[in-house]
């Protein structure tokens, strides 16, 4: 009887260990991902544009067509200038969260 709670034990440190081995490998894939938009080159002309000249979104877009030949859509210009905030935030030092409720 001995021997089952022993192996039961081992099972369930077993199990534990393959836990930890994929919260492991979930948080080095989580921590990985970079990807580089297409947006990145321009993404100085895009700011001023965007906040010294109060252009739109569907501004940029017809400025990266006709001026640059780049073909995105207005979506994929507002993720990356969200992206460009958080990784503002992050870099000073700040959350998500303070940034937000400073605006």
């Amino acid at each position: 009887m001995n021997n089952k709670n022993t192996t039961a034990a081992l099972e369930d440190l077993t199990l534990e260990a393959q836990l930890e081995a994929v919260r492991a490998e979930r948080e080095q894939a989580r921590s990985k991902r970079f990807c580089r938009s297409r947006l990145d080159p321009y993404r100085a002309q895009l700011e001023v544009l965007r906040f010294s000249y109060h252009a739109s979104f569907k501004e940029l877009q017809l400025w990266l067509l006709h001026v640059k030949r780049l073909k995105i859509t207005k979506s994929a210009i507002v993720q990356r200038f969200q992206h460009w905030t958080k990784d503002c935030a992050r870099n000073h030092g700040e959350t998500s969260k303070a940034a937000d409720q400073a605006s």
